[in-house]
């Protein structure tokens, strides 16, 4: 399918890909990010909208895998950042990029991927194959039905199909490998002289010091800061009775339709020919000819279903356990396959059957009838459940309760509290980016908090739901914006600046110099560490990854101009704290690419490749970027 990518080395396919669909974009015009909040989206590329909902889902799901990585240690007020933000969106952006040019392509999702993706899902597999009661589960857990699922996953393929084949299909040259090993490899020997930071040789006035301040104002301005009291409602803290009456439940069990029973399944097995997207007539009848010749001997006496699929079979995922392809349910494969295999009686082989992927001969094995799952079995989790939904319940009339009171007063939270009997919180100041406790780390609260309606009509908030299923209203109690500290609160901040600013200055301009002498021939290394009292230094064909030398220094070094023949290079660096370095390059000896091992080489051809891929997939979602019309509602986010 990504064939057409095979050609590709260079940044000239990602080129070519996007000259392809440079003429539909052309009639719409570029209108690259423009600002604006439009609809519920909170970005528009093209015509697909990335939904604040989408977006939500997104970003949590983010927030969620930080979580885990940091455990104990998890702040979210660490990771749920305006940069964080707009990371994520900015990825999302990428993948209806990368959908929408995968259709101007014709490139699509068949139904057999899609199952194909279900059915590998780790979270839905019971030792290794596919669970129909795990999938069921999960639709019903995440609210899905099984097109809604579907439509997911497909958008996911969609917007991996040209990243994924870029990277798959990038090439990494053995003239490359030798190259980049060759710079990878190189070893370089140089002398050096590290100058200490030299003594600040005029403090500056408070003439300067002023100047600096009035000129840098912005940079001394305190942050904004909110304080909020507020109401919430926790459905942790809602009383719930845990008798639960056998009539609800059964209640319950009678209203769930099918969801507990178990639908019929059928153990099946095949032989599969592939058919490629629009073959020939030629083609479909040899592939035709052949499923019929594995029918006859399928159906021959004493023939061995098994060791013939793995001996003919053309589907990778089954051939080599003998064409299982395990229980099978109704809604799970091509409706061609489906309607053959469960017209079928057990043991018995059906004729040829043709779906979208080529020509199969089925065997059923074995059918599991359907059965409900008995109300006892599932007491448990309906009584889970019931009290759910009762807490649910609950907290949805104390909001509405909660509603009806600000509706009254808008103003004010203290009598709503009372009446209602609830706990009327508060915060200390926090800014737009930052809180300070719990709830204030939350961005939805900290987005109400700075609204216009709460911080400058000074409202009570609308009823904001949070990650955790608290619901909370709030009120802004104090407001200091931002505002230029006064001098004198600042001046020690001020006088380190200008003194950092001014050292720093001083000590360039000191190994300016002397480098200048060394290029002239007036001074040598060994001259200038003598009248210092410093250590002329020596390292003898250094490598990259060196850890005797400064890494700063070193990384320097590495990007130093070779020498010529008897002349070598000078350079001076800053290698931090205002201290520097003078640098006499004597040497540089190339890395030797025959002297790494063949493993070595082949592993490295594998990350050189994957990286060319990766930067291919980057090229092509920035040239796609200018090309597409892109709406941002970034204060959505």
């Amino acid at each position: 399918m990504l064939q057409t990518l095979r050609e590709k080395t260079t940044g000239w396919v990602a080129a070519v890909i996007v000259g392809a669909l440079a003429i539909p974009f052309a009639f719409v015009g570029i209108e690259n990010y423009r600002s604006q909040s439009i609809a519920d989206y909170v970005a528009k590329v093209g015509d697909i909208e990335i939904t604040r909902d989408d977006f939500t889902r997104r970003f949590e799901s983010y927030v969620q895998r930080a979580q885990q990585m940091m455990g104990e240690s998890f702040q979210r007020s660490l990771v749920d950042t305006p940069e964080a933000r707009r990371q994520v969106l900015d990825q999302m952006i990428d993948e209806a990029l990368y959908r929408t040019a995968a259709t101007q392509m014709g490139l699509k999702v068949t139904p057999e991927r899609l199952q194909d993706e279900i059915k590998s899902i780790p979270a839905l597999q019971v030792a290794g194959q596919f669970s129909p009661e795990l999938y069921r589960d999960l639709l019903a857990r995440e609210r899905l039905t099984a097109a809604g699922l579907e439509q997911i996953l497909a958008r996911e393929i969609e917007a991996s199909f040209l990243p994924e084949g870029l990277t798959r299909s990038a090439l990494a040259t053995a003239d490359y490998v030798d190259g980049f090993l060759t710079l990878r490899d190189q070893k370089r020997s140089f002398n050096y002289v590290e100058l200490p930071a030299p003594a600040l040789a005029e403090a500056p006035d408070e003439q300067v010091l002023r100047a600096h301040y009035d000129e840098n104002a912005d940079r001394y301005r305190s942050e904004e800061t909110v304080s909020i009291e507020y109401i919430a409602l926790d459905p942790a803290s809602l009383s719930v009775s845990e008798e639960v009456s056998d009539e609800s439940l059964r209640e319950l069990y009678a209203q769930a339709g099918r969801r507990f029973v178990e639908p019929e399944q059928r153990l099946a097995s095949h032989i599969l020919f592939r058919v490629p997207a629009n073959a020939d007539a030629a083609t479909e009848a040899e592939a035709l000819s052949k499923a019929e010749a594995a029918l006859q001997r399928a159906r021959a006496e004493g023939a061995d279903f098994a060791a013939l699929a793995t001996e003919l079979s053309e589907d990778p995922g089954s051939r080599n356990s003998g064409g299982d392809l395990g229980w099978l349910e109704r809604g799970f494969t091509d409706p061609a396959f489906e309607e053959a295999l469960f017209a079928l009686g057990a043991g018995t082989i059906s004729e040829p059957v043709k779906s979208a992927e080529g020509w199969h001969v089925i065997q059923l094995r074995e059918v599991r009838a359907e059965v409900a799952k008995p109300f006892e079995d599932v007491r448990e989790e309906l009584r889970n459940e019931y009290m759910a939904a009762e807490r649910e319940r609950q907290l949805n009339d104390l909001a509405g309760r909660l509603v009806d009171l600000l509706l009254k007063d808008p103003t004010a939270l203290d009598a709503t509290a009372t009446e209602l009997g609830l706990e009327l919180k508060t915060t200390g100041p926090f800014t737009r980016n930052a809180g300070v406790d719990a709830i204030s780390n939350e961005a939805k609260v900290r987005e109400a908090a700075f609204s216009a309606t709460v911080l400058e009509d000074r409202l009570v908030s609308d009823m904001i739901e949070l990650p955790s299923g608290q619901r909370v209203a709030l009120r802004v109690t104090e407001h200091a914006p931002s505002e230029v500290l006064p001098f004198d609160d600042v001046r020690v901040r001020v006088l380190a600046e200008v003194s950092e600013a001014r050292l720093a200055e001083q000590a360039r301009a000191e190994a300016d110099a002397m480098v200048a002498q060394l290029k002239a021939g007036e001074t040598t290394l060994e001259a200038i560490a003598e009248t210092r009292g410093l250590e002329l230094k020596s390292a003898d064909a250094l490598g990259r990854n060196a850890f005797t030398v400064n890494p700063t220094l070193l990384q320097q070094v590495f990007r130093m101009s070779a020498p010529a023949a008897e002349s070598p290079t000078w350079g001076q660096f800053d290698i931090g704290g205002a201290s520097h370095a003078l640098v006499q390059l004597t040497s540089v000896q190339p890395g030797d690419p025959a002297a790494v091992p063949q493993a070595e080489r082949d592993a490295l051809r594998e990350q050189v490749s994957q990286a060319l891929g990766d930067a291919e997939a980057r090229a092509l979602a920035a040239a796609l970027r200018q090309r597409t019309p892109i709406v941002l509602a970034e204060d959505r986010l």
